[in-house]
């Protein structure tokens, strides 16, 4: 019996090592995609400088919107560090419950999910707010598909704007800042290597 439970703990400290290591990569791998732009969006003599929500700001609530763990994780911990408060939701059914009672002042929404998608959930959310009056959520799009139609058919359904995967952080705060009338206070901090494949667009 001993011995079992030997080789059972053993397992279990191999897993959690296995783990920790699997987020480490996704963490390195996604810095290269969201990190460092052609044109800095910070101050031109300190473009590797880190954005933050300042201390005496209000809090600013964001939603992240994802049925896959690793990219909900990882857009929570981003966001975390540059002092959002935070709420996840895995589908657009849990999205609209916690709109509902949370309130968040940005959605960050995953089009494709099982149950609810995306588009449904930004569609009820937009039915409740004609509804019951209330200040409009900015709902941002995230979606790795590029289709040449797929811009209109995301305003038509209520988005604010859209972003396509891998998603980068200089466009995804420019976004958030253009949205919640934000001006970011700057921190140093060391980007990883480039990459441009990304867009986004900011429907007027």
């Amino acid at each position: 019996m001993g011995v079992i439970t030997q080789r059972f703990q053993g397992a279990r400290v191999v897993l959690t090592n296995v783990t920790n290591a699997i987020f480490a990569v996704q963490d390195a791998i996604i810095g290269c995609y969201i990190t460092v732009a052609p044109k800095p969006f910070v101050p031109q003599t300190s473009p590797l400088q880190w954005p933050y929500v300042p201390a005496h700001h209000s809090p600013c609530r964001v939603l992240v919107v994802d049925d896959h763990p690793v990219n909900r994780t990882l857009l929570v911990r981003l966001l975390q560090r540059s002092n959002f408060v935070v709420e996840q939701a895995t589908n657009g059914s849990e999205a609209l419950s916690r709109w509902q009672q949370w309130q968040p002042h940005l959605i960050l929404m995953d089009l494709l999910m099982p149950n609810v998608d995306g588009y449904e959930a930004t569609r009820l959310i937009r039915t409740a707010e004609t509804v019951a009056p209330q200040p409009r959520t900015s709902i941002i799009a995230l979606t790795a598909d590029a289709i040449p139609n797929l811009p209109h058919q995301v305003h038509a359904t209520g988005f604010d704007s859209i972003m396509t995967k891998p998603i980068r952080s200089d466009i995804l705060f420019k976004l958030i800042a253009s949205h919640l009338n934000l001006q970011y206070v700057y921190d140093t901090a060391r980007c990883p290597s480039q990459n441009t494949s990304v867009s986004a667009q900011r429907f007027s």
